[in-house]
């Protein structure tokens, strides 16, 4: 009698229910892990019935896969191209280098191949070297524009704005006239937090030299920086009329959109 009672209770045990389906029976196992799912969660996957966490799992495990050779197919590409453009960009530099080394043997007092030297010194990213070039050539040639302008350039990389400034005036000495001197040394005086003595320097070059957009735009944009709307306008209408380029009367115009659209 208890025997057949057991049985009984065994037969009326209800069946597990799927995780996923509550109520469903889950009578169909897993082949990679052996949990029970209904028969809906069991999918096959390369021939074997699996339940969804270790489909999840696969799926996973291929996107993984997938990414690594990816990567590994793509890394040859991608050293190449890096490889071209570091050749490109300081291989090329490295043999000018050489060169002009070469030719200062025979030629040490030639103040336009130091230039050139030091030029491509920076290029190459050896400011130490540029620097020691660049002060040789302004001892035999004090009054070089390139050499003093270079310099100045090199002082503010390096962060030095009080020497940018410095070489940049002793430029602007040597050419009044040069706007890639003026510009510089508006810039060098930005750097120094000093605005009025750059728009003071921009306003003295477009005083001698009128028709010069960089220097008209970087007025405007100092002027619009400091909300002097009005007066940026004013300057860029005043370049675009003595514009003598229809690309700079475009450079100009996009300017003064630019301003009237945002309403500084």
């Amino acid at each position: 009698m208890i025997r057949g009672g057991a049985s009984d209770d065994k037969k009326k045990r209800p069946k597990s229910e799927c995780p996923y389906h509550p109520g469903v029976p889950a009578d169909t196992p897993c082949e990679r892990c052996g949990q029970n799912f209904c028969p809906d969660c069991i999918k096959h996957w390369n021939g074997k019935g699996l339940g969804p966490r270790c489909r999840r799992a696969r799926v996973q495990r291929r996107l993984i896969i997938g990414a690594v050779v990816a990567v590994m197919l793509t890394m040859p590409a991608v050293v190449i191209v890096w490889g071209y453009d570091q050749h490109r960009r300081y291989g090329a530099a490295r043999h000018r280098i050489r060169a002009r080394q070469r030719l200062l043997l025979q030629f040490p007092r030639s103040a336009e191949l130091r230039l050139r030297l030091a030029q491509d010194l920076l290029r190459a990213s050896k400011p130490n070297q540029a620097r020691a070039e660049l002060d040789r050539l302004l001892k035999d040639h004090p009054r070089h524009l390139g050499g003093l302008l270079t310099r100045g350039r090199l002082a503010a990389v390096e962060g030095d704005h009080a020497d940018t400034l410095r070489y940049n005036t002793r430029a602007l000495l040597v050419a009044p006239r040069s706007r890639a001197a003026r510009l510089a040394v508006a810039r060098a005086h930005l750097a120094l937090g000093r605005p009025d003595k750059a728009e003071a320097a921009l306003r003295a070059g477009l005083k001698s030299d009128p028709r010069a957009t960089d220097l008209a735009l970087e007025l405007a944009d100092l002027l619009a920086r400091t909300k002097q709307t009005a007066g940026a306008l004013e300057v860029l209408r005043q370049a675009q009329r003595l514009a003598a380029t229809a690309v700079d009367r475009q450079r100009i115009g996009r300017q003064i959109q630019k301003l009237t659209s945002s309403g500084m």
